[in-house]
């Protein structure tokens, strides 16, 4: 009897140790939405933690963040960045009367793809996002397809192209929080990465510019024309149509945390800066935060009472796995739960809810509910004797 209720015990207590273990914690936006943009979503890409959530999941317009989406097609789809591409008519055609941004390349000039790349990400050429797309796939409509495509199997469900270049379209829009997601997933790629975090680039020799053309991070020079402070910054894409205002979406590093900033409809003027303005106050706010340890592998989270048929045991729930948050610098951290303080062995299995509680400077911050299934006493003699004496109870 003895060696059975020890197998019981060491059930129970790796029943213990899972539970604690499948504690997912989100923590609530730790930042306020004091900026300017509509819509903005801010989170660190190592740990999910959401830091900023302001309309992150409603409808808006993303203008030329689409190019995003254009480039990490073009790139996953053509490894050849030396291949040269002969610009022609069709890939130019109406974009100065849509008053569209462009890298500058003229008919007949043969970029290389990576000089049509970095055309669509610094100076946010529509000229190169039409010529990658009609490279490689012959029309602009089955680019786009691709780009719908990819969205939906990156689990960007509110999200829609209507073209590659952003320009408006009642049908094109996403959500800050679909491009966050979608800018994660893009800056794994070293190519991406590194065009996208450039300040600048001089093309190969063109027909219509022997010497290169000079292309510029539209990102980077609204920061140092405006006298933007942005630490951390490590690249951008930003965007502007009229319905869109200004947008944009970065990646950045602060006091080791890894993150993520999209915003959007800051300013509807084209002349404005606001969207810059919101990211220095947003990564301003962030130098006060550090990633820090809350909880560490192998900390006793509770004692429980263990009652068994004939004898009670105290058994430590311990965590099994290090929980890391991004809180304010010298923050007052408390961790509760409400684990209960015994547990009875049954003969069923028990579904038991319980909470989990992360206080900082005694303001809740994160919060989770769960429910976990404590399994039945499976030796017989112990289910029998306990379902004789439920009889007399």
């Amino acid at each position: 009897m003895k060696k059975i209720i020890s197998a019981v015990f060491a059930a129970l207590i790796v029943f213990l140790t899972s539970w604690a273990q499948v504690i997912p914690v989100t923590a609530e936006p730790a930042l306020s939405s004091d900026i300017v943009s509509d819509y903005a979503y801010v989170f660190d890409t190592d740990t999910s933690q959401i830091l900023m959530d302001k309309n992150a999941e409603e409808k808006m317009y993303p203008a030329s963040m689409t190019k995003i989406m254009t480039a990490i097609i073009a790139i996953e789809n053509d490894a050849d960045l030396d291949r040269r591409i002969t610009i022609t008519s069709e890939m130019l055609n109406g974009l100065s009367e849509m008053n569209a941004s462009v890298a500058g390349f003229q008919r007949n000039d043969d970029p290389t793809v990576r000089d049509l790349l970095y055309g669509l990400a610094l100076p946010s050429g529509a000229d190169a996002a039409n010529a990658l797309a009609i490279d490689l796939c012959g029309d602009i409509p089955s680019f786009v397809a691709r780009m719908n495509q990819k969205a939906l199997s990156l689990g960007l469900s509110s999200t829609h192209f209507a073209n590659v270049t952003g320009l408006h379209d009642d049908d094109h829009y996403s959500t800050v929080e679909n491009i966050g997601k979608l800018l994660q997933y893009c800056i794994q790629d070293p190519v991406f990465a590194e065009i996208f975090s450039s300040a600048s680039y001089t093309t190969s020799s063109l027909p219509s510019a022997e010497n290169g053309i000079v292309l510029h991070s539209t990102a980077f020079q609204a920061i140092a024309s405006n006298g933007y402070s942005v630490g951390g910054l490590v690249g951008a894409k930003t965007g502007y149509t009229d319905e869109a205002g200004h947008c944009m979406a970065s990646w950045d590093t602060v006091n080791n945390m890894h993150l993520i900033a999209v915003t959007a409809h800051a300013d509807t003027s084209i002349y404005a800066s606001t969207h810059i303005q919101d990211l220095e106050t947003i990564l301003n706010d962030l130098q006060s935060y550090e990633k820090k340890n809350i909880l560490s592998a192998n900390d006793a989270m509770k004692d429980i009472t263990v009652h068994a048929l004939f004898h009670s045991y105290a058994q430590t729930v311990y965590v099994p796995q290090d929980l890391i948050l991004d809180v304010p610098m010298d923050a007052d951290i408390e961790c509760a739960t409400d684990l209960p303080d015994e547990i009875d062995l049954s003969n069923d299995d028990q579904e038991i809810p319980y909470t989990v509680r992360i206080y900082v400077n005694s303001t809740l911050y994160k919060e989770d509910a769960e429910t976990c299934m404590m399994p039945k006493d499976t030796n017989p003699i112990t289910r029998i004797l306990r379902s004789i004496r439920d009889l007399f109870q």
